[in-house]
């Protein structure tokens, strides 16, 4: 028994020692100084990863700037082709609702009534007295530029029309000398 009560003993006594040694561990551990340098430690290591990750976002959103303002260019780009041919469109568009078709009476007895051609067609006779003197300016303008062989695209550029307007006034000026 004497045996059994050293080794309780013993055992007690190395428990009392592990048990003063831990607490002071643990108050170490729990110390001011100690818990500042761990908590410095942490927010170090927050600071560095918030850092990496705006560098990484701030990267992404340079990348994404930059691919809309590419975007962009080319939209307006594609805007400016467009009204080009828009504006091309419009005054082709007028150009043609310029040109009414004219009624030509057919001599007595052919046909009852009016007969409708287009200022190009054949049957049909010139009507000076729409045309006002602007218009026959232009159209002189554009017959001479064309006779000193002049493409119809510069010849347009310079009067200020449409490339179909000069050659369809061209093409009618070729009809009538044939």
């Amino acid at each position: 028994m004497a045996n059994i009560l050293l080794s309780i003993g013993i055992g007690a006594l190395i428990a009392g020692i592990v048990y003063i040694l831990l607490a002071k561990k643990i108050e170490r551990e729990k110390s001011e100084p100690e818990v500042l340098r761990q908590i410095r430690s942490e927010v170090n290591q927050m600071i560095v990863e918030l850092n990496q990750t705006a560098d990484r976002n701030i990267g992404l959103v340079e990348q994404r700037i930059e691919t809309l303002n590419h975007l962009l260019e080319r939209t307006d780009r594609k805007i400016k082709l467009l009204q080009r041919e828009s504006d091309r469109y419009s005054q082709s568009l007028d150009t043609y609702s310029r040109m009414k078709p004219k009624i030509v009476k057919p001599p007595a007895g052919i046909g009852s009534g009016p007969t409708f051609f287009s200022s190009h067609e054949e049957g049909s006779a010139p009507s000076h007295k729409q045309d006002n003197p602007e218009k026959k300016d232009r159209k002189n303008m554009i017959l001479e530029l064309f006779k000193q062989g002049i493409s119809p695209d510069l010849i347009a550029s310079r009067v200020n029309s449409t490339v179909a307007e000069v050659e369809l006034i061209i093409s009618i000026h070729e009809e009538k000398e044939e």
